[in-house]
């Protein structure tokens, strides 16, 4: 399902109507990411060379990215290798030859006197003023800080590619595509250094003490991993206990600690020189990890895909930098309050409708959610891959729930009071108890890529890319096929509004059903682009995300209208939400906005700023021990008490007795001092009462 949605984000309808009124869409900043190449710290200040996208400059640790790229190569493809500083000199090393910059990346120039042109630069090593590069032609060395340089390399096979270096003492160790080669005299002749690596590609060296490391990614398993060697390279040992994944990239030291990036997007430590490894990065990223850089505090990790992370305690916990570089592609949207949250390689949560975001870092930091659910403040999370995670507090917490969640390929959430249904691989799981437990209680629903789900009252609804709509009155535990009339099964979305559902389609278009009836009919009047990816209600409007735009219809899909602009004409749309008074789009490449009242006349306050009604939401986790968290709505200001009684009707517990604002709110019940066993918690505001069971198991 994963591959479809991707070829599907990627293939346009031929689109050629564009309304010059529509041009009022913005580009909100992030969530943002990046294939980062390498890293380098000069003083304060941070240096991020990536694919493509040039050199970027951080002043304060990485919290902030400005572009510093003046002067660097245009030419398609360009990618910053490596950086390395010396002084107040910093070097690049690109596809398209050596640059230089004095001023903290401002500006850049060539410096490759004596290099051929166009030769790539893969490593740079600075001593004093001597410096080494690394090329696809072989070694070179410059003895005045990079003005001129010389062919610097006997001993090595000619046009040999030289990825990295090492200084250790007097010696250079220089590790290439032939092995590794050692210099006694500066440079100027080699030898083999490579008991182990005759043939293998070394991506990295690093040293601890008189110990020398390398570090391979070759296909074969006795050349690959990290290897070690204790005599100045005269023998080497392979190092690879613990190492799972032994394709490794990069290597740095922190102290005396050895810390490894692989492929794939994993970090392992060693504490005694690679003897054994331990992973450095659950719940990191799967891009792989192409540079690690110490600053002696901070560890940062560039990764191929999702920009920078940092640890600040020696990789034991990571977050991710994201205010900077490429938009990413935005899989899901989703408000609570003030909050809007977007779903993407991690997950990322703004508070000023996109200007800035921020990663929800608490739980699992490198979650990629692929749907939302929104309860009051409780966030469902769908991970493709993943499972399913649960925050009862609006995101600031995370919980993973995936007891009985048989596969883990989530591309839909839904919920229902205490039913929360979920669209997978396997068909639609579903659990009774708000997502405690998980269970298929219909595996022969013939829908086995279940592409979006709805509810209506008893009523839930569920699409099938390949097979089409299916309806179920028992929360799953049967279902019916409602495909009568749907010309082309391929669905993508559905969605509910009032009497009618509508079911968004891959090559057809809209199509409408009543709630009651299980035949469709088309509804695509002024919808030029009929490849549908998602379906979104507000209010009385219906807005169509496609693969090229974003289209509004007011009477429930008799005409639509092209709200796009240039900008998101030619842009497939993955998810929709409303925040406040604006409309967002999440797309392939970022997340747009536009002003409701730019495209309706009858704009609708977010009612979920202020609630309509009371409710008191079933506590989570539950059953729990010892603290679980009850969630509540009031819709007006008002005193507010919330008690515990035990199943005597005593009362054991006053949780809540204070006057509150219209909103949604929660408390927490730590029940550390109470027994194992039932107990009641009421809800007391002006008129409105209302009572839930729980269930404490120590």
């Amino acid at each position: 399902m994963k591959n479809i949605f991707r070829f599907l984000f990627v293939v346009f309808c031929i689109f050629t109507t564009t309304n010059p009124l529509h041009a009022q869409w913005i580009q909100v900043n992030g969530p943002q990411v990046a294939q980062v190449r390498s890293l380098a710290i000069m003083g304060t200040n941070l240096f991020a060379g990536t694919y493509v996208q040039g050199v970027f400059h951080s002043t304060d640790n990485g919290a902030n990215w400005t572009p510093a790229s003046s002067g660097l190569s245009t030419y398609p493809g360009n990618q910053i290798n490596v950086l390395a500083a010396n002084g107040t000199n910093l070097f690049a090393g690109t596809t398209y030859g050596l640059y230089l910059s004095t001023d903290n990346g401002a500006n850049w120039a060539e410096s490759d006197s004596g290099i051929p042109p166009y030769t790539q630069i893969y490593a740079l090593s600075v001593n004093g003023t001597t410096l080494f590069t690394g090329t696809n032609n072989g070694i070179f060395r410059s003895i005045d800080n990079g003005t001129v340089w010389a062919e610097s390399d006997s001993g090595i096979p000619p046009y040999t590619q030289v990825y990295a270096f090492a200084i250790k003492g007097v010696t250079l160790f220089a590790g290439t595509e032939a092995g590794i080669f050692r210099s006694e005299d500066n440079g100027s002749t080699w030898t083999e250094a490579n008991a182990w690596f005759t043939v293998t590609k070394i991506n990295a060296l690093a040293s601890i003490g008189t110990t020398l490391f390398a570090a391979s990614s070759a296909s074969s398993a006795v050349s690959q991993g990290v290897f070690r060697s204790t005599d100045n390279g005269v023998t080497w040992t392979q190092q690879n206990k613990d190492l799972s994944n032994p394709l490794v990239n990069t290597l740095a030291i922190v102290g005396t600690t050895l810390f490894a990036g692989t492929k794939y997007g994993e970090i392992y430590r060693s504490n005694d020189e690679g003897n054994n490894w331990a992973k450095a990065n659950t719940w990191f990223t799967n891009a792989d990890i192409y540079a690690l850089l110490t600053d002696g505090s901070i560890l940062f990790a560039g990764t191929d895909g999702d920009g920078v992370f940092y640890s600040t305690d020696n990789g034991a916990h990571w977050l991710q930098e994201t205010s900077w570089l490429k938009t990413a592609d935005v899989h899901a949207l989703a408000v609570i309050g003030t909050n809007l949250f977007a779903g993407t390689s991690g997950m990322y949560v703004s508070t000023n409708n996109g200007t800035s975001w921020k990663q929800v870092n608490s739980g699992p930091p490198g979650l990629s959610a692929s749907c939302f659910a929104v309860d009051g403040t409780n966030l469902f999370a769908g991970a493709w891959e993943r499972g399913i995670f649960f925050s009862p507090d609006s995101g600031a917490s995370w919980t993973e729930i995936d007891s009985g969640l048989t596969n883990p390929y989530i591309s839909a959430i839904a919920v229902n009071g205490v039913n929360v249904f979920a669209g997978s691989y396997a068909g639609v799981f579903c659990s009774n108890d708000y997502g405690v437990s998980w269970s298929l209680p219909c595996p022969d629903l013939p829908g086995t890529a279940i592409t979006g789900l709805a509810v209506n009252g008893p009523n839930l609804f569920a699409c099938d890319f390949y097979t089409g709509v299916f309806y179920s009155t028992n929360n799953g535990a049967s279902w019916t096929p409602v495909s009568s009339g749907l010309a082309n099964a391929d669905i993508f979305s559905l969605a509910v509004k009032g009497s009618f559902i509508f079911a968004g389609t891959n090559w057809g278009g809209v199509y409408r059903s009543t709630i009651d009836d299980t035949s469709w009919t088309p509804v695509n009047s002024g919808l030029t682009c009929t490849n549908l990816t998602t379906l979104f209600v507000h209010g009385t409007n219906l807005f169509a995300g496609t693969w090229n735009g974003v289209f509004l219809s007011t009477n429930d899909g008799e005409s639509w209208t092209d709200v796009n602009s240039p900008i998101l004409s030619t842009t497939s749309i993955t998810s929709f939400a409303v925040n406040g008074t604006y409309l967002f789009a999440g797309t392939p490449v970022g997340v747009y906005r536009r002003a409701l009242s730019e495209m309706i006349t009858d704009v609708i306050p977010d009612t979920r700023h202020s609630p309509l009604y009371f409710a008191l939401n079933q506590n989570y986790p539950n059953p729990f021990n010892p603290v679980t968290v009850i969630n509540y709505q009031l819709p007006v200001n008002g005193f507010v008490t919330m008690k515990v009684y035990d199943v005597l009707g005593r009362e054991v517990k006053m949780l809540l007795s204070e006057r509150q604002n219209a909103g949604y709110h929660s408390v927490t019940f730590d029940a550390s001092n109470l027994p194992s066993g039932e107990y009641f918690y009421r809800l007391q505001a002006g008129t409105y009462s209302n009572a839930k069971k729980l269930l404490l198991l120590k």
